[in-house]
């Protein structure tokens, strides 16, 4: 896919150290984005950072065969570390969403494009922590970095009107001078949780909302890979077996099904590297690198789902 990006930035326009960017980008396949993001540094002569943004992005989403619009504005509060134990941000969001589905969408995707669901408005409001000490973001030898994350969304669609949605991430780092070796770990998990949800409403998570997990955690997966998946998609069979699922716009999809996306995920990568002994090499950086991971996607059985698994015939009734 062939992509163009452009922005354009004001600085200490006002005289207050603000900075005002606006950045366009189309894709030739997947994506067209326009967002105008405000940052003020400091808030009433504290340290405390001020953000807002505007955005519209229209994205393709070929793994689970729909497409998402989304207009969406959010302000921000980014705290430093010297206010609290760690740095940290306080955001709040306000987005109008509309789903369309692929010509060929399985009949899951399809359901969750159907109006009302498939043009709703969500808000929601997301307060997180990151802690970062490593000696370097791109390459690190030493250090840990950690980040927390807890997300509560407030959507008018029928089902699942309100979630809570954490994350977590953890990399550690260390050294092993005598070896030479640098020894990597890291761990990712998330959830969505319904507390208040009732009824019907318990275990309906639109799939937009939902994880998903692939090649961006799990290395050696396609994207959005891992997880469940709705095979039943409506395209021809000699679509399939060639490989092609369509030439116009409409005709997209993924030849294995339609990803589901999860409720809870997890994935964990353990990583050794290393200095090349070619001192050409070394100097410009280049390392050997091993590694290993894992990571899994589900949706747990809700309770819901139970609620007519078992059948009790009336005393004296027919059991049939």
């Amino acid at each position: 896919e062939g992509s163009a990006h452009a922005s354009y930035g004001l600085r200490n326009y006002f005289g207050s150290a603000e900075r005002i960017d606006l950045r366009t980008s189309m894709g030739t396949a997947s994506s067209n984005n326009f967002t105008l993001n405000c940052h003020q540094p400091t808030v009433l002569d504290t340290d405390v950072d001020l953000r807002g943004s505007a955005s519209r992005a229209a994205t393709r989403n070929p793994s689970s065969s729909y497409d998402l619009t989304e207009t969406a504005a959010s302000v921000s509060l980014d705290f430093p570390a010297m206010l609290m134990a760690t740095p940290g941000s306080l955001t709040a969001e306000l987005s109008l969403r509309e789903m369309s589905a692929a010509q060929y969408a399985s009949a899951a995707i399809r359901e969750h494009t159907k109006l009302p669901l498939g043009h709703h408005t969500k808000a929601s409001l997301t307060a997180s922590l990151n802690h970062d000490n490593r000696d370097s973001p791109m390459a690190p030898t030493a250090g840990w970095s950690g980040n927390v994350s807890v997300s509560g969304s407030l959507c008018d669609y029928v089902a699942s009107k309100h979630f809570v949605k954490p994350t977590a991430s953890l990399q550690v780092n260390r050294t092993l001078p005598l070896l030479g070796l640098t020894l990597s770990s890291s761990l990712h998990c998330g959830g969505i949780f319904m507390p208040l949800a009732q009824g019907r409403n318990v275990g309906y998570i639109r799939v937009c909302d939902r994880f998903f997990l692939g090649s961006e955690r799990v290395r050696g997966f396609q994207n959005q890979g891992l997880g469940p998946r709705d095979e039943h998609t409506a395209v021809p069979r000699t679509k399939v077996d060639s490989g092609n699922s369509g030439g116009d716009d409409n005709d997209w999809t993924s030849m294995w099904g339609d990803a589901l996306g999860g409720d809870l995920y997890s994935s964990g990568l353990i990583a050794v590297s290393g200095l090349l002994p070619q001192r050409k090499l070394a100097s410009f950086g280049v390392r050997w690198h091993v590694f290993a991971n894992c990571g899994t996607l589900v949706r747990p059985l809700r309770s819901r789902r139970l609620c007519y698994s078992l059948f009790l015939p009336e005393p004296g009734g027919d059991s049939n």
